[in-house]
């Protein structure tokens, strides 16, 4: 049965019930347009059914005629992303479709079975007749002129200077990317307030944070200084136990030495000899974030001065008398510094006035190179 003057497609399953003649900017284009309710002309039985958003292209946006067969019959919109049923062949846009068969399993134009399943995309004639359509820009109500083939079309709307949804960066102070359509009403001040807030969110959050870790840290601190007790206490009950200790620092030196990277100093005259207590407490933590095991950090940071050095590192005269010594030196650097420590288990082929236990921090200017 053909529709009504004036009604364009079926709009339930009741023969001869159809939409609606409406302006076409209420059922075309490719926006979500609102959920409309379509009639039956001369009924009032309440007969209906609700017609989601039109997927297809309005007819209008093309240059000169265009092919009834490549007219969606839901929409009557020229087809996008057409599909074929396999039988009676007839095309639609895939969205259509899809919003069809959540309604009813037939064809909306001959009422043959069919489903969502069955259908495939059409032939590639077809496509290529849709792909040559010449038509204007979706922003064309924004001031956009173009007028390009069908198949060209996405790739135009991803960079059209007319599109209201391109984005934007605010050139006002802030900074924000918006679309394009929001800059009117944008307030660089509303914005930044925002962004201050989260800020102020997060360093809470990291306050909360940081005073949890420092909580846990000191328990963890009293945790070990009981513990170094109870040890105490048990190897004065049984000297065995100081070798045992003993060897288990040992292990813990080697295994922390062989962690850092070897160096080289190219100039032995930037030594600084005596470091003040800022730079020494400097020199302390980078031993310390290095992994140094925390029984020998005080004493290596004192043998980082000359009233501790040495007998051969005790004085200026001895040290230039002894420089052709130093290449002989096995040292590691302190990782981020221009210091190396000189340890007594890396320097036992040094003579007794050369080393001393545990270890030799020396500080430098410049002149520390890492050996890769």
């Amino acid at each position: 049965m053909l529709p009504l003057l004036g009604f364009h497609q079926p709009c339930c399953q009741e023969t001869g019930h159809w939409l609606g003649s409406i302006p076409l900017s209420w059922v075309k284009g490719r926006t979500q347009d609102p959920l409309r309710e379509s009639h039956i002309p001369g009924r009032t039985d309440g007969c209906s059914w609700i017609w989601g958003c039109a997927m297809g292209y309005d007819v209008t946006r093309f240059q000169g005629e265009v092919d009834e067969d490549l007219l969606c019959p839901i929409c009557s919109g020229v087809l996008e992303e057409p599909v074929q049923a396999p039988h009676c062949e007839h095309a639609f846009c895939n969205a259509c479709i899809t919003q069809w068969f959540s309604q009813q399993q037939i064809c909306p134009v001959d009422r043959s079975v069919v489903t969502l399943a069955h259908l495939h995309p059409v032939p590639r004639i077809m496509r290529n007749m849709l792909s040559k359509l010449q038509i204007t820009c979706d922003n064309a109500g924004f001031g956009c002129t173009a007028v390009l083939r069908l198949d060209q079309l996405q790739s135009h709307l991803r960079d059209c200077q007319h599109n209201p949804k391109r984005p934007f960066q605010c050139e006002q102070g802030c900074g924000l990317e918006m679309p394009k359509d929001e800059v009117s009403s944008h307030n660089c001040i509303k914005h930044l307030r925002s962004v201050v807030q989260q800020q102020q969110g997060k360093v809470t959050d990291l306050d909360k944070t940081a005073a949890e870790n420092k909580h846990q840290l000191a328990e963890q601190k009293r945790d070990i200084q009981l513990l170094k007790a109870y040890m105490r206490a048990i190897r004065s009950a049984n000297p065995n136990l100081q070798n045992l200790e003993e060897t288990i620092e040992y292990n813990e030196i080697l295994e922390w030495v062989n962690s850092l990277q070897p160096a080289r100093v190219t100039r032995w005259g930037g030594m600084i000899s005596t470091p003040d207590a800022v730079l020494q407490a400097v020199i302390k933590r980078s031993l310390i974030d290095s992994g140094c095991p925390p029984s020998i950090v005080n004493d290596l940071i004192e043998n980082a001065h000359e009233r501790n050095w040495p007998a051969g590192l005790a004085t200026l005269e001895t040290r230039q008398m002894n420089r052709r010594y130093y290449e002989n030196y096995v040292a590691k650097r302190i990782p981020g510094k221009q210091a190396v420590v000189v340890m007594a288990c890396e320097n036992q082929h040094m003579g007794e006035d050369m080393i001393l236990e545990p270890g030799l921090v020396m500080i430098f200017a410049h002149g520390v190179e890492e050996i890769l």
